[in-house]
């Protein structure tokens, strides 16, 4: 992310976030000239994350700040809607399911 605040310079945000077992999820910040930082949480219920970061400065700013936290708590107001293909595929693999209890009886 890019980042133009007037009359500050130009900033670039990145962020590598790896997800673990579709329920655990951490990363690693950098901001040009700024801060580096860490990232945490937990995807709790399909639509409900809870995270943490920590952000330690880097600029000029570090002999005032030791360091910012903050508590993330974000929640998915949508579903995702399948695919036709997904659709497609979970039909076709229910009429299996009924087919194969039809051949054991």
């Amino acid at each position: 992310m890019m980042q133009l605040v007037n009359p500050a310079p130009a900033q670039l945000s990145a962020m590598f976030k790896v997800t673990y077992q579709k329920k655990y999820w951490g990363g690693l910040i950098m901001r040009t000239q700024d801060a580096v930082g860490v990232v945490a949480g937990i995807n709790l219920w399909n639509r409900l994350n809870i995270g943490y970061a920590f952000d330690y400065s880097l600029g000029e700013v570090r002999a005032f700040n030791s360091g910012s936290h903050e508590l993330m708590i974000s929640f998915i107001t949508t579903k995702n809607k399948p695919s036709l293909d997904q659709e497609d595929e979970d039909l076709n693999n229910g009429i299996f399911e009924e087919n194969n209890k039809k051949k054991e009886e």
